[in-house]
């Protein structure tokens, strides 16, 4: 046998002793409880993300299109900072549901 028959067998006898240990190792002894009141949806409801990004482009100074955007004095580099802002939120009660959405950026 090769080294390569070798690693073979020795994948398989791995994968089969994975198989047959590693479930009786993953069984949970607690019971299972569940609660109603976990999963009931809440009244009012928020949410958003903040996010922040940095760009910084380099640019060709031989390049055509720099010279018909910029002209004669073209920038080695351009650094933009664009910041963005979502909060969003929700009121329920009965069928009525008031929902918001504040977005900037």
């Amino acid at each position: 046998m090769n080294s390569d028959n070798y690693i073979c067998v020795a994948f398989c006898l791995l994968a089969t002793t994975f198989i047959f240990l590693l479930p009786p190792a993953l069984r949970s002894e607690d019971d299972f409880t569940f609660e109603l009141e976990e999963i009931k949806k809440k009244p009012v409801e928020f949410g958003g993300y903040i996010e922040l990004k940095f760009e910084h482009l380099d640019v060709d100074p031989g390049a055509a299109l720099t010279k018909i955007t910029f002209g004669d004095q073209p920038p080695s580099a351009i650094n933009r900072f664009s910041p963005s802002l979502q909060i969003d939120g929700s009121y329920i009660t009965g069928i009525t549901s008031l929902n918001w959405l504040l977005k900037t950026g």
